[in-house]
C-alpha cells in the first residue's frame, strides 16, 4: 500500500521537519525575550532620558523633509512600494512588486518637559519602522502605497540616548540607534503595546510552528517504522512535545532573568548616577527653591524612573518559578533607597498600576474560536478512525468453519460464485466488485475544479474461500480498499476505475448474518452504521492506513489545542516559561483523556454488540412464540391421543415467554423444542394424513430455519459476550467498570 520510496522520503521530510522545529521554536523564545526585555525598558520624559536604552514619546517636529514619490506630501520618513498586476498563463492575476524603497530625515520628537534629535537618517537600515499605511492609490495595472511619518504625528521611539552639556546645563539629548543588546531598535506611529502585542503574536505562532512540525516529524517516524499503535504514537508526541518545551522554557527563564537582572542592574546605575550628578552640582531636594525648572522635572522624573524601574522587575518575577529561579542564581535585584515626595510617589503609584502586560490583540480571539473548533472536529474525526482501526486489531481473525454471528473477521481467496463476473467499464476486465469514475474539469486556473459526471459502483456475489470452506460475501455498501486502480484522461476528462478481481487475496471484516435459504452465515453490511471493509491489501496495511488516518487526526487536534492554550494565555498576557511548560502539559492530559475515552468507547461497543446479539435471539424466539399457536391447530383434532405433545407445546409457550428475558431460560428452552420437535415429527410419521398436510410441512421448515438461526445466534452471543467479560476484568478497563457500574453478562449455556 505504501512503497518504499515513499517512507525514505517521509524521512528526509521528518529530519528536515525537526531542525524547522529547532529554528522556528528558537525564534519564538529570543522574541518573548526581546518584548519581556521591552517591557522593562522605562517609558520616559524626555527631561528624565539617561546614556543607554531609552523609550521616548512625543510629537514630531520636523526639520529638513522630503516629499513622498507618490502623494507628495511633505514628510520624516516614508517607505514607497510600487506593484505591477501580472496574469499567468490560467488567468490568475496577482500583484508583484516592481519597486520599494525607504527615506528618512533627521527630526525632533517633544514633550512637554524637552526635545530629543532623532537621528535616524544614519540609522535608515536599523531601524524597526513600525508606521501605519498612510496611502493606497491603483491607477490601470500599476498600485502605489505609502507609510509616513509627518510633522504633527505622535510617536514612539526606542533607541540608545546620548546627553550633551550635562550636569550643569540643561542636557542637549540626541537619539542613537546602535544594535540593541537585546531587542530591535523602534520607531513607531502605533501605541507600544500594539506593538509588543504583534510581537508577542508572532512569538507565539513561531512556536506553534516549531511544536507543530515536531510532531509532523513524530508522525512521518512513525510512518516509516510502520507503527499503527495510535496510543503510542500520542505517548510519543505527549513525550517528546513536554521534554522540548519544558528545557526551551527552562532556558528562556535563566536567560530572561539574567538579562533582565543585568538590564534593571546597568538601567539603575545609569540612573542613580544622573541623580548624584545633580547632587554634585548642588542640585538637590534641601534647596529644590534654588533649582532651574529644568532641574527640578529631571530630578523627580530621574526619581521615579529609578523606582519604577526596580519595583516593576519585582513584580515581574515574584511569582513561580521566577522567584525560585532568583534564589537559586542568587541575584539580588537593586533597592535603592531614594525617597520621594508626596507628588512623585502618587506618580510612581499610578505607573505601577497602569497594566504594561503585553497582551495579544483582541483580533486574536477569533483565531482562539477557529482553533476550538478545529480541535473538537479534528479530535471527533480522529476517535472515529481510532475506533474502527481499534475494532480491526481487537476482532480476532476466524476460518470459514468457525465464523459466528455478529462482527467477524476472515481471509481468504476471492472466489466467484456460479462463475458470474463482471467486466469493468474502462479496461473490460473481469471483477467481482468495480467502481467507477468519470470527472469533468470546470473553469480555468486556480478556480478550477474537477466535477462528477457519473459514479457508479456494481458487484456481484462471491465468496471468501480458506483452507476450510467459503464464506459468502454480499460487498453492497462496503469500504472497498484495493490496489486494482486505473487513470486515464482524455482532454479535460478523467477515468477512474477500482477492482476486486478473482483470485484476489481478501481481508474482510464486517457483519456475519445468517442466509436462511441456504442455512449458511453470510458477510455483509448489517446495519448503516456497521464496519464492512473488503480489501486486497493486507490486515496490517488496511490497519496502517486507518491508524494513519486517525494519528493525522490527533496531530492535528493536538497542534490546534496547543494553538488555543498558547493564544488564551497570551491574551491574558501570560508568556512566561511556566506557561509553555503548562501548554506542554496538555499533550499529556490529552493523552489521557483520549485513553479514557477510546478504552470506554471499546467497553460501550463490545456491551451494545452483545446487547444487538441477544436482541436478535429475542426476535427468534418471538417468532417460535408466534408459531406455538399454529402447532395448536395442527393438533387440535389429536388431542385425544396426544396430549403429551399438548403438554410439551403448553411448556414451550411458558418457556418461550421466560426464555425472551434471560439468556439462563435459553438453554431449557432449545433441549425442550427438541423434544417437542421430535414428537412432532413422529405424530406425523404416525398420521399419513398430517405428513400430506401443506400446514404442517411449513411449520416443520420453519421449526428447522428457527433452530439454525438461533444456533448462529447463540454462538455469536457467547463470542461477544465472553470478550466482553474479559474485557472489564481485565486492567484498566476494570476501572472504568466500576466507576461507570459496567456487569458481566450472563453466556447461554450449551
Amino acid at each position: 500500500m505504501f512503497p518504499n520510496y515513499l517512507r525514505v522520503i517521509c524521512a528526509l521530510v521528518s529530519l528536515a521537519s525537526l531542525l524547522l522545529c529547532l529554528k522556528f521554536s528558537n525564534q519564538g523564545f529570543e522574541e518573548i525575550l526581546r518584548f519581556k526585555q521591552l517591557e522593562r525598558v522605562v517609558e520616559t520624559d524626555i527631561i528624565g532620558s539617561t546614556n543607554g536604552p531609552v523609550l521616548l514619546s512625543g510629537i514630531v517636529r520636523a526639520g529638513k523633509t522630503v516629499n513622498s514619490p507618490s502623494a507628495g506630501i511633505p514628510s520624516v520618513y516614508y517607505r514607497y512600494r510600487l506593484e505591477i498586476e501580472e496574469t499567468d498563463s490560467d488567468g490568475n492575476a496577482s500583484w508583484k512588486t516592481k519597486e520599494e524603497y525607504q527615506r528618512a530625515n533627521d527630526f525632533i520628537i517633544e514633550d512637554s518637559s524637552g526635545k530629543a534629535l532623532v537621528l535616524a537618517s544614519n540609522y535608515l537600515d536599523q531601524i524597526n519602522w513600525q508606521v501605519q499605511q498612510s496611502y493606497q492609490n491603483t491607477i490601470g495595472r500599476y498600485r502605489y502605497t505609502e507609510w509616513r511619518l509627518e510633522s504633527g504625528q505622535s510617536i514612539s521611539a526606542f533607541g540608545r540616548a546620548k546627553l550633551k552639556n550635562e550636569p550643569d546645563d540643561r542636557p542637549e539629548i540626541e537619539l542613537h540607534f546602535e544594535q540593541q543588546d537585546f531587542t530591535d531598535a523602534i520607531v513607531t506611529n502605533r501605541s507600544m503595546s500594539d506593538v509588543r502585542a504583534d510581537m508577542g503574536g508572532s512569538a507565539n505562532l513561531q512556536l506553534w510552528a516549531g511544536i507543530s512540525l515536531l510532531g509532523l516529524a513524530i508522525l512521518l517516524i512513525v510512518f516509516v517504522f510502520k507503527i499503527h499503535r495510535i496510543l503510542a504514537f500520542l505517548s510519543i508526541l505527549a513525550l517528546s512535545s513536554f521534554v522540548f518545551l519544558s528545557m526551551s522554557g527552562f532556558k528562556m527563564l535563566v536567560s530572561d532573568i539574567t538579562k533582565g537582572s543585568q538590564f534593571v542592574e546597568k538601567q539603575s546605575q545609569a540612573l542613580q548616577a544622573a541623580i548624584d550628578s545633580l547632587a554634585d552640582a548642588n542640585y538637590t531636594p534641601e534647596n529644590s527653591d534654588a533649582m532651574p525648572n529644568w532641574v527640578s522635572d529631571r530630578l523627580s522624573a530621574l526619581s521615579v524612573n529609578l523606582l519604577y524601574l526596580e519595583r516593576n522587575f519585582a513584580r515581574q518575577n515574584h511569582g513561580f518559578p521566577e522567584n525560585i529561579a532568583i534564589k537559586l542564581m542568587s541575584i539580588k535585584p537593586p533597592n535603592s533607597t531614594l525617597k520621594l515626595g508626596q507628588p512623585e510617589a502618587q506618580l510612581l503609584q499610578e505607573r505601577l498600576a497602569t497594566n504594561n502586560t503585553t497582551r495579544l490583540s483582541a483580533f486574536m480571539k477569533w483565531a482562539l474560536v477557529a482553533s476550538v473548533i478545529v480541535f473538537f472536529i479534528t479530535a471527533w474525526f480522529a476517535i472515529k478512525s481510532a475506533k474502527v482501526k481499534r475494532l480491526i486489531e481487537n476482532v480476532t481473525t476466524t476460518l470459514s468453519s468457525g465464523l459466528s454471528y455478529g462482527i467477524a473477521e476472515l481471509k481468504g481467496e476471492l472466489t466467484l460464485i456460479k462463475q458470474t463476473e463482471l467486466r469493468s467499464p474502462l479496461t473490460n476486465t473481469p471483477c467481482a466488485w468495480y467502481r467507477y469514475l468519470v470527472e469533468e474539469k470546470k473553469g480555468n486556473g486556480k478556480n478550477s475544479r474537477w466535477v462528477t459526471v457519473q459514479d457508479d459502483t456494481r458487484c456481484v456475489n462471491f465468496a471468501a474461500k480458506d483452507k476450510e470452506g467459503n464464506v459468502p460475501i454480499n460487498a453492497k455498501d462496503a469500504e472497498v480498499i484495493t490496489r486494482h486502480k486505473t487513470t486515464s484522461s482524455r482532454g479535460r476528462t478523467r477515468y477512474s476505475q477500482w477492482l476486486l478481481k478473482p483470485s484476489d487475496e481478501l481481508y474482510i471484516i464486517g457483519q456475519a448474518e445468517p442466509d436462511l435459504d441456504r442455512a449458511e452465515l453470510v458477510i455483509n453490511k448489517g446495519n448503516p452504521d456497521d464496519v464492512f471493509i473488503i480489501s486486497n491489501y493486507s490486515e496490517s496495511d488496511v490497519m496502517l492506513k486507518k491508524a494513519l488516518l486517525s494519528m493525522i487526526a490527533f496531530y492535528a487536534a493536538f497542534s490546534a489545542l496547543f494553538f488555543s492554550v498558547i493564544t488564551w494565555r497570551g491574551m491574558e498576557g501570560q508568556f512566561s516559561a511556566t506557561d509553555y511548560m503548562a501548554a506542554g502539559l496538555i499533550a499529556p492530559l490529552f493523552l489521557a483523556v483520549l485513553m479514557l475515552i477510546m478504552h470506554y468507547n471499546d467497553i460501550i461497543f463490545l456491551k451494545t454488540r452483545a446487547q444487538r446479539n441477544w436482541a436478535n435471539i429475542q426476535v427468534s424466539l418471538k417468532k417460535r412464540f408466534d408459531l406455538l399457536p399454529q402447532l395448536e391447530k395442527v393438533l387440535k383434532s389429536y388431542t385425544d391421543h396426544e396430549s403429551e405433545l399438548q403438554q410439551l407445546l403448553a411448556a414451550q409457550r411458558t418457556m418461550t415467554d421466560s426464555a425472551l428475558k434471560t439468556p439462563t431460560k435459553l438453554a431449557p428452552l432449545i433441549s425442550n423444542e427438541k423434544i417437542l420437535q421430535k414428537s412432532f415429527q413422529a405424530l406425523i410419521e404416525a398420521y399419513p394424513e398430517l405428513e400430506a398436510d401443506q400446514l404442517s410441512s411449513q411449520l416443520m421448515d420453519t421449526l428447522t430455519q428457527l433452530e439454525n438461526e438461533v444456533a448462529f445466534m447463540r454462538t455469536g452471543y457467547n463470542d461477544s459476550c465472553t470478550e466482553y467479560n474479559a474485557r472489564i476484568q481485565s486492567f484498566p478497563d476494570i476501572l472504568l467498570a466500576k466507576v461507570f457500574s459496567f456487569k458481566t453478562l450472563d453466556l447461554i449455556a450449551r
